[in-house]
């Protein structure tokens, strides 16, 4: 696990834009900022990025973005890239964190998963 490059204040704002701006901008870049030339040594062709942009809760409302690059693993250069976002209704809001957050956790991880494998599909990895 690596932390998005470029957060300096990781407190919250009301626009969030010092956690914002630069999950976009390493979104935006065409070579990674990290250095995965170990892989390569590995006979590893490229290395998958997934990023969590953000996820708000609503009312009965839950979106969820996520982020994915392709990488070289001998350049660092980005191969492709993709985004995916999912806004779901919460049918139960008022206890979406009673046992111990079973309700979120299920719903996070559903969505998310979705949306990780709607985004390797569309970037080449997974068959559509």
């Amino acid at each position: 696990m690596r932390k998005y490059p470029g957060i300096t204040n990781r407190e919250r704002t009301v626009l969030l834009e010092n956690w914002m701006a630069p999950m976009r901008d390493w979104y935006n870049q065409d070579f990674s900022p990290f250095d995965y030339r170990a892989y390569r040594d590995q006979d590893v062709d490229a290395v998958l990025e997934v990023g969590l942009l953000n996820y708000s809760l609503y009312r009965d409302h839950m979106i969820l973005q996520v982020m994915l690059r392709l990488a070289d693993p001998g350049a660092g250069q980005i191969l492709g890239r993709e985004r995916q976002t999912d806004l779901k209704r919460i049918e139960r809001p008022d206890s979406l964190f009673e046992e111990n957050g079973k309700l979120f956790k299920d719903l996070f991880a559903e969505t998310g998963g979705k949306l990780v494998a709607t985004g390797l599909i569309n970037i080449g990895l997974q068959p559509g």
